[in-house]
């Protein structure tokens, strides 16, 4: 294929003398010679005249067309594609467009259109198609034609309002369920034969301003967590904390460790391995963590802050009365492990270094082993939480406990006062508004 047929088309290779579609006298396609292929674009040009444009493309193609293969490159460019193009090349100039909607290099009006329509239809041997592309229009652009408004398909129209019935029996629904959302209120309203989709009852429901708001916090849920944020602790056994953990013993199965630390100073009172979590074992953790407490400190001044999660063991009616007598219990909310995260950090920490690092032979090797892990987290494992007032390297628990070092106050406490801030604010709203 030559250059010639190359933008007259393949539908206008027809024998010399013919007519194409347009009933113009096609020239000589085949067997065109590259020298004569520059009159052939000469032509083309001449189709549309605007000005400025089929000049300068007239010009680059007279004076780039010799040595050229059939697709405008030179034979060394061929063999090396990746050469970059010199000022005026095809490659360089007349690239189509990355832009899917290209408008061209001129204003595509409907008089240009027209003028290209004319120029075609008066002999010019070229196709419609071809001059488009020479302009550097888009010819999904050049044959659009806007549809009249009254042509458009209408949008697709949102169902009728439901009936007064139906309507009634959903606010009904919604009303009677105010901590639901509206999908599932529509199952319910689906299930109670009211033929309703999602869409339809979240419309209704916003419409009677029934959608589910985020839940707002009840009066005593507010009191419980400011106490809970107001136990920061200023000094050695203020404040304790008693989760369980598992422990997995080869041939013995799954063990428990039951571990009371002092909130302030890091140091671990007790750590108590046992076959089981009931009750009756975190009782005889607390009464060992008491013995530790007392036997450095003495007597106790007064009655320690427990704080537990709510499982079944801190739940437990023989919990319950035994803490009454020498602790002030509070559990955390549900749901809300972080406010018992110090205990949680230090489970993890007992994994890492303790846990992860041995496999027990038995169940009294296992207890051995904790035994060293606990002096040696209290008397030698620095602490980062315990940084000393004056400045300086963190210190251990047993210096705090045991010593009496002052520390700064750790992060945790002042993110702990700023949602007891928050907290009192939204009490303050709730006593303004009630």
């Amino acid at each position: 294929m030559n250059g010639q047929e190359d933008y007259i088309g393949k539908k206008d290779r027809a024998q010399p003398g013919t007519k194409n579609r347009s009933g113009n006298e096609v020239i000589e396609a085949r067997g065109t010679s590259r020298e004569d292929s520059p009159a052939v674009f000469d032509q083309r040009a001449d189709a549309v005249s605007i000005s400025g444009y089929f000049s300068r493309i007239r010009q680059v193609w007279l004076g780039q067309w010799e040595g050229k293969n059939h697709r405008g490159r030179s034979d060394s460019a061929s063999q090396a594609r990746t050469c970059r193009p010199r000022s005026g090349h095809w490659r360089a100039h007349d690239r189509e467009s990355p832009f899917k909607k290209n408008f061209g290099r001129v204003p595509l009006t409907a008089e240009l259109k027209e003028q290209v329509r004319t120029e075609v239809q008066q002999g010019k041997p070229a196709r419609l198609n071809a001059v488009v592309l020479a302009m550097g229009i888009a010819q999904s652009s050049f044959y659009y034609r806007p549809k009249a408004p009254a042509s458009r398909t209408p949008r697709r129209q949102r169902p009728t309002t439901l009936p007064n019935a139906v309507l009634k029996r959903v606010v009904k629904m919604a009303e009677g369920h105010p901590w639901w959302g509206y999908k599932r209120i529509a199952v319910l309203c689906r299930r109670a034969h009211v033929r309703v989709s999602n869409r339809q009852v979240y419309r209704v429901m916003k419409a009677y301003d029934l959608l589910a708001k985020k839940k707002p916090k009840r009066d005593a849920e507010l009191h419980q967590t400011r106490k809970l944020y107001e136990l920061l602790p200023g000094a050695p056994n203020d404040l304790w904390q008693t989760d369980v953990t598992y422990i997995h013993v080869p041939g013995y199965g799954w063990w428990y460790a039951v571990t009371v630390i002092d909130y302030y100073s890091r140091y671990l009172l007790a750590i108590r391995f046992t076959h089981s979590y009931s009750a009756a074992e975190a009782i005889e953790a607390l009464k060992d963590a008491r013995q530790e407490a007392e036997r450095i400190h003495g007597p106790l001044k007064k009655d320690p802050f427990l704080i537990t999660d709510n499982g079944t063991t801190f739940i437990a009616k023989r919990f319950v009365k035994y803490v009454a007598d020498d602790f002030t219990h509070l559990r955390i909310q549900y749901r809300t492990p972080t406010q018992l995260g110090l205990l949680e950090r230090f489970h993890g920490t007992l994994k890492r270094e303790e846990v992860y690092w041995r496999i027990y032979d038995s169940p009294e090797h296992a207890r051995q082993c904790l035994a060293e892990f606990r002096t040696r987290y209290n008397d030698l494992r620095p602490h980062w939480a315990l940084v000393p007032a004056c400045g300086g390297d963190p210190v251990t628990p047993a210096e705090v406990y045991t010593h009496g070092v002052v520390t700064k106050i750790p992060k945790w406490q002042t993110w702990a006062i700023k949602a007891k801030k928050n907290i009192d604010s939204m009490m303050d709203q709730q006593e303004a508004v009630g």
